[in-house]
């Protein structure tokens, strides 16, 4: 094994055992998962939403001789093919987050990861379609763009559901802090949720993700905690809470460098609304 490689591992390991909140225990027993029925209603924070459209990936397709080399839209339709067939359908669609092969069978999991996965993998789905004109299971896309908007609340931000997904806390990553009981508030979460709606704003500019950016931007706003020229969230980026100290103490575990995606989905959402809030708190945040 090159010796770069193991020391890489070594260090891995070295901070998993050493950073207290990193890689944290099964919050739910196996006895509350088994127990969960498919359909089981999910306790989203806005169960109403205005209709949603999916546009047409509109384009022209053709057969063609090629040379036989790499072909990127083959790639792209592969892709297609496992962001959308790893997607439970008993459960609105949820990912599973992470595969097991030292199983028999290999099995796959849900668990914490989700509401970040959501929306990378709604932007990417996107751009892998327009590559390859790929028509498979449109129906995941769909019911991934209604369930970005269940989880946006009345003050903007998103919100993972606990009720009716019992495995919504299995590795959260966060010991030491009180764990929610209904709904789920991860700024890093919010950003990336920008980013996804920026991508879906543009292919359907009449659609309801520009008023739904705008309000994300200004929770995020709201919910940082503002230090001169420098943002940041309590008690982290992955998790956050609205009932903040009087002078919270500056996050800096190592995983609170997942917020380096909180500045990219800010400059994504203003690039498309051109809303100078945004790329105020994205400079901050990069300060901090």
């Amino acid at each position: 094994m090159n010796k770069w490689i193991a020391l890489l591992i070594l260090g891995a390991a070295l901070l998993m055992a050493a950073s207290p909140g990193l890689f944290g225990p099964r919050a739910h027993a196996e006895e509350d998962v088994a127990k969960w029925k498919p359909g089981d209603p999910i306790g989203y924070i806005n169960p109403n939403i205005p209709e949603v459209s999916l546009p047409p990936y509109d384009g022209e397709r053709y057969e063609a001789i090629v040379p036989d080399t790499l072909d990127l839209a083959e790639r792209a339709r592969i892709a297609v093919n496992v962001l959308t067939e790893v997607a439970n359908p008993q459960a609105d669609y949820e990912l599973y987050n992470t595969v097991s092969f030292q199983t028999d069978p290999p099995s796959m999991e849900m668990h914490c990861w989700y509401p970040t996965l959501l929306p990378k993998f709604m932007w990417g789905l996107s751009m892998m379609r327009r590559m390859s004109g790929s028509e498979q299971n449109l129906q995941v896309d769909g019911r991934w763009l209604e369930v970005a908007l269940k989880m946006q609340g009345p003050d903007g931000l998103i919100y993972a559901p606990i009720k009716g997904r019992p495995w919504a806390l299995n590795g959260f990553q966060l010991r030491g802090a009180e764990l929610p009981k209904e709904q789920i508030l991860q700024p890093f979460v919010c950003a990336v949720m920008l980013s996804a709606m920026a991508n879906q704003a543009r292919r359907d500019p009449q659609g309801p993700w520009k008023a739904a950016m705008r309000r994300l931007i200004d929770g995020m706003i709201e919910l940082a905690v503002i230090d001169g020229d420098m943002a940041y969230y309590w008690p982290s980026c992955i998790y956050a809470t609205k009932e903040k100290p009087a002078h919270p103490v500056m996050p800096t575990r190592p995983f609170d460098a997942e917020g380096s995606v909180i500045p990219h989905g800010l400059t994504h959402a203003y690039r498309v609304l051109h809303y100078q809030p945004a790329l105020d708190l994205a400079g901050k945040y990069i300060n901090y």
